[in-house]
């Protein structure tokens, strides 16, 4: 993962040594360098050189450490720690000792000569000072300094989480702000079934979950849902909240619909399972519970109708009784009694409205008839066949045929 170098000088004597500490993150290796001097303080070589690690404050020797002696020059030593060994994990502290070696004809055995610490390695904002504006306006909002005003960074990526929370009263905790026709903020949910791209939760005792603010024309809130799915989902509160509430603001419409494509609603409502539950309760303020064109049937019991307009051909008082008899009259005793009927034609069927039986009986008692001794013929009024009987007699029964079609 990564491979680091620290360059370390280490000078001792015969009185001194120094143990400078070392934090690094996890890797595979880590090198750093030593030199040895004698009493005189110039170089020398230690002879016979083996180090060791103790972890933790335990006092047994671990390995994944080794030393080398560096030829080109007299007292230099090259430390490879092997952070890939078992011994050596992210969070432990370890002491780096001569576990033999003399240097100047003195013993170096037991002596530190470095203490490490493997990651993580926290953060410290105070070290950022003295870079760029961001970076001075990052350390000044993590170290509570008011005079810095908002924190401003190019770009920013979390990949483990976060967490952003204000402490001063009534101030907003995080303000994200696009350009152009960029978004101000995208949020994308996990792989998940059910992992949500953003949650909102309000703790306050009356607060939105989500106050959303359109600008111009644009719309406060907006949401398109998957390829089937739904572009908003409400759902009330757990005992007895609406679903949604939709109110305008000044002159507008409270909630508008549109369906798209064909044979598409644009508004589907279904009450609940229990109770008395519409599909639609509509209550009027100012003007009519519901208004426009119904072109459909009606179903149903309409337990109350005030007023009925554009009615054709029916009376403003066709629900009274002098309305209703002049309406029986309209439809029904006028086709029989006062209007002029045509004469039928063809033979007679057997399911003939009234209007039309009487006509066929009428026509054959008024337009001519014809009688041969196997037939009796039905002419019309401009003397035409229109129907017959076949006729028989055998002395002892008479019989006529049902009418047909003349010949």
């Amino acid at each position: 993962m990564r491979y680091l170098i620290a360059i370390i000088i280490a000078l001792f004597a015969s009185q001194a040594f120094a143990q400078p500490t070392y934090r690094i993150p996890d890797g595979t290796s880590f090198v750093f360098f030593t030199n040895t001097v004698g009493t005189t303080g110039a170089p020398i070589t230690v002879v016979s050189e083996t180090v060791d690690a103790y972890k933790d404050g335990t006092a047994t020797a671990i390995g994944g450490v080794a030393i080398d002696d560096d030829a080109a020059l007299t007292g230099q030593h090259k430390i490879t720690i092997d952070l890939t060994d078992a011994d050596w994990v992210a969070g432990s502290t370890y002491h780096v000792y001569y576990s033999a070696g003399t240097a100047d004809s003195i013993s170096l055995v037991g002596r530190d000569f470095a203490i490490v610490q493997v990651g993580p390695i926290e953060a410290n904002v105070t070290q950022i000072k003295g870079g760029t504006t961001a970076l001075d306006q990052f350390e000044e909002a993590f170290d509570n300094d008011t005079t810095g005003g908002d924190l401003d960074i190019a770009e920013l990526s979390v990949t483990e989480g976060a967490v952003i929370a204000t402490s001063d009263s009534n101030e907003t905790a995080l303000v994200l702000t696009g350009n152009g026709t960029g978004n101000g903020a995208t949020f994308n949910s996990g792989t998940g079934s059910f992992g949500d791209g953003v949650q909102y939760v309000s703790n306050a005792t009356a607060g939105y979950g989500q106050n959303s603010l359109g600008s111009g024309t644009g719309a406060g809130f907006r949401a398109k849902g998957g390829i089937t799915g739904p572009g908003g989902r409400y759902v009330g509160g757990d005992t007895s909240g609406s679903g949604a509430i939709y109110t305008a603001a000044t002159s507008g419409h409270g909630v508008e619909y549109t369906g798209t494509g064909s044979s598409k609603h644009g508004l589907i409502a279904t009450g609940a399972s229990a109770g008395t539950s519409d599909g639609i309760s509509a209550v009027a303020s100012s003007g009519v519970p519901i208004r426009g064109d119904i072109t459909g049937n009606i179903t149903g019991t309409l337990s109350t109708v005030t007023t009925l307009t554009n009615l054709p051909a029916i009376t403003s008082n066709w629900l009274t009784a002098p309305g209703m008899a002049a309406d029986v009259t309209a439809e029904i005793l006028a086709p029989l009694i006062t209007d002029a009927q045509t004469e039928p034609t063809g033979a007679p069927a057997a399911n003939e409205t009234i209007a039309e039986k009487i006509g066929f009986l009428f026509a054959t008692m008024r337009n001519k008839v014809t009688v041969t001794a196997t037939e009796k013929t039905v002419h019309d009024d401009a003397d035409a066949e229109q129907w017959d009987k076949e006729l028989s007699d055998n002395g002892t029964v008479y019989q006529e045929t049902e009418g047909a079609a003349a010949d």
